[in-house]
């Protein structure tokens, strides 16, 4: 069976591939709606509706359909979905038509799983399966499941961390911690709010991390910021260098060291002698921090590896899957 959409509907992003063209669509997993009486009017999706955040007034809102990898609200992910295929001129009464692949973290549960599954079923799409992400992330960082090799991967999103030991094509311990960017993100207003008394938005703080957040205790990357001055109300710009917000990026991923370790724990030990020979693939939004590899290295005492486009790995392993469709119902799981 050929399937032609791969949708990876994140907590922060939605990735959608199409087979035969590549990643088609890449936006902010976020809908602003507007309520004018009884009715609700989409004004925004995706980026566009990004560009909203705190600039609405009392009428309009900036929902986040899903959060830590699980769906909030089906009617507003249903709606947001429709959207992005919309731009993809895709209409909901062709999905019949579709054979989808939608990529899940490994953490949900039975209830989250099912949800996914209705949504798919609410726009019409008959045929459906379902992959982990922490399959797909190494795929995607050209790893063979194939192999009889044990792999250990992480995918640090915007709000969930995907931590997975997998072996071919099944995984043999996973979960998902409620950490991310996005943790990142709120901790760098505080700061500054704190330290250099200004406030800025949260998409300001996405800006910094993007620019100078490193795992080196001693780099000298600098930002000017602005923002609005906490006393005075008036507009400010303030210097800040990494070693400012070193110790929020330290904090993320020791924590996620830990898990990582809590998960070898309860492995098996030829499983963990052959994942710390092997070493550990880190993927996702937060995986580009310069050091992140030096720094994990340094905690778990393993090689780890991260790939050229961190960001991408998962939905570029769920494009090889279109193109490989034998491999989609070996690694695929059925929803009850």
């Amino acid at each position: 069976m050929n399937y032609d959409l791969a949708i990876e509907l994140g907590s922060k992003y939605t990735s959608i591939y199409k087979a035969g063209t590549g990643v088609v669509l890449k936006e902010s997993s976020l809908i602003a709606v507007k309520q004018t009486g009884k009715t609700k009017t989409i004004v925004a999706c995706g980026d566009e509706a990004k560009k909203l955040v705190n600039k609405t007034n009392t009428l309009t809102e900036v929902i986040a359909p899903i959060e830590n990898g699980a769906i909030k609200s089906l009617s507003y992910a249903k709606a947001m979905l429709k959207e992005f295929l919309l731009k993809l001129d895709i209409k909901q009464k062709f999905l019949k038509s579709h054979k989808i692949v939608f990529c899940l973290p490994c953490g949900l549960n039975k209830k989250e799983k099912k949800s996914f599954k209705n949504l798919a079923y609410s726009l019409n799409i008959n045929v459906v399966a379902f992959v982990p992400q922490a399959v797909t992330s190494l795929i995607g960082m050209g790893v063979d499941i194939n192999s009889t090799r044990t792999h250990m991967v992480v995918n640090v999103g915007g709000n969930i961390t995907d931590i997975a030991i997998v072996n071919g094509y099944n995984i043999i311990k996973g979960v998902s911690v409620n950490i991310g960017g996005e943790y990142v993100d709120k901790a760098i207003v505080d700061l500054l709010r704190a330290k250099c008394g200004i406030i800025i938005s949260e998409n300001m703080a996405e800006e910094i991390k993007k620019e100078i957040a490193s795992l080196h205790i001693r780099d000298k990357s600098s930002y000017n910021v602005s923002g609005i001055d906490v006393n005075s109300g008036v507009h400010k710009t303030v210097l800040i260098t990494a070693n400012d917000i070193y110790s929020i990026l330290f904090d993320l991923f020791s924590n996620i060291a830990k898990v990582c370790e809590t998960v070898l724990n309860n492995c098996a030990s030829d499983v963990v002698s052959e994942i710390i020979k092997v070493g550990m693939y880190v993927c996702g939004g937060m995986a580009h921090i310069y050091g992140l590899e030096n720094f994990l290295s340094g905690i778990l005492k393993m090689p780890v590896y991260v790939c050229p486009e961190p960001e991408s790995t998962t939905i570029l392993g769920c494009g090889f899957l279109l193109n490989n469709p034998t491999y989609i119902d070996k690694i695929s799981s059925d929803i009850e």
